[in-house]
């Protein structure tokens, strides 16, 4: 039997808009990342998205429709929750009797279709759409329910001072996804503050943890976890989805572990992050890391230490050879205990 990956890969190849060697670079980086191999194939500009579906539905026999020039009416959008819509890139475009059309990027997903299914009660008639275009759709169409409880975060806090730090290798996005990102400002304010607030109280880690009914944001204080005012829950996915814009990680997936990083520029210094976002019953939990340059630099004067031990630590440091260790609990980042430093040569 032929697996969906396959089928993909088996179109491509035949059309020749895929290599074998791209192919196997394309399956080791979904192998390392995860996420969806199409997008993988897509992001390492193997092909360009609009041939990618122009390519499938030719191949599956699967009509295609430009989202751009189709107006959904919003009882139709109704029948599949907003997360759902977002967790597998689909929209439903119209409904006859007991069956929904639905716009999918991703046609050969069968357990979004089985999902959409058993959730709804309807059969399902695919076709396909850019990925693009159903994220547009989705920000364009459905119910902003969130947007008075953003507005009033956003009202509590000043204007943001941090500014994203970009590589200059990196890719600029789309314009379509900076129109989308655009439309999001109240969720990017909120996410700033959180990251601003995490910096400005020299916390060393950022957790952002979903549960049931609420989400919760805690900060790490000289080794103590103590929790914050927290946004509500229902925007959680986009403040998720931003840590991840900002992260340059996959926000399609939301299945498999993901690690990044990003830099910020706030009041004038750098601040790296370091993320980490893991699966979870209730959402992705969030995990950052803050790495303060200007709270590093510190020479041995500073760092509190007696006459007698700093003599001792420039003494061994001239040694030819030999080790000096300094050791604390994870996350520690420096010693805050000067006078338990002990000094010597093994």
């Amino acid at each position: 039997m032929v697996s969906l990956k396959d089928r993909l890969t088996e179109i491509l190849i035949n059309n020749k808009l895929l290599t074998q060697e791209q192919l196997e670079q394309a399956i080791l980086a979904q192998t390392k990342k995860g996420g969806r191999l199409s997008d993988i194939i897509v992001g390492l500009k193997f092909i360009k998205e609009n041939e990618l579906v122009s390519t499938l539905s030719e191949g599956l026999g699967l009509p295609l429709i430009d989202l751009k020039r189709f107006k959904i009416d919003p009882e139709i959008v109704k029948i599949i929750p907003l997360d759902i819509a977002r967790h597998y890139q689909i929209i439903p475009v119209s409904k006859m009797g007991d069956t929904i059309t639905l716009a999918m990027a991703d046609p050969l997903n069968v357990f979004a279709i089985d999902h959409v299914r058993a959730l709804t009660g309807y059969k399902i008639n695919p076709i396909i759409s850019s990925s693009q275009d159903i994220i547009q759709t989705i920000d364009l169409t459905y119910p902003d329910a969130t947007k008075g409880i953003i507005e009033d975060l956003v009202k509590e806090m000043s204007a943001s001072s941090l500014e994203l730090i970009r590589e200059e290798k990196e890719v600029l996005p789309s314009d379509q996804e900076l129109d989308r990102i655009s439309r999001q400002a109240p969720v990017i304010q909120v996410t700033n503050m959180i990251l601003e607030d995490g910096v400005n109280k020299k916390s060393s880690d950022i957790l952002i943890e979903p549960f049931s009914k609420r989400l919760r944001v805690r900060f790490r204080i000289d080794g103590v976890l103590e929790e914050e005012k927290s946004p509500p829950k229902n925007i959680h996915a986009s403040i998720v989805s931003r840590v991840k814009i900002m992260s340059d990680l996959n926000i399609a997936e939301h299945r498999l572990p993901q690690d990044g990083r990003f830099k910020i520029k706030l009041s004038g210094k750098e601040v790296d992050f370091r993320v980490s976002i893991l699966p979870s019953s209730f959402g992705e939990k969030v995990a950052i890391r803050i790495l303060d340059k200007s709270q590093a630099t510190l020479n041995l004067e500073k760092l509190g230490f007696s006459k007698d031990t700093v003599e001792a630590l420039e003494k061994v440091a001239k040694l030819p050879h030999g080790m000096m260790l300094v050791c604390g609990p994870t996350g520690s980042g420096y010693c805050r205990r000067p006078d338990r430093i002990s000094t010597g040569r093994d």
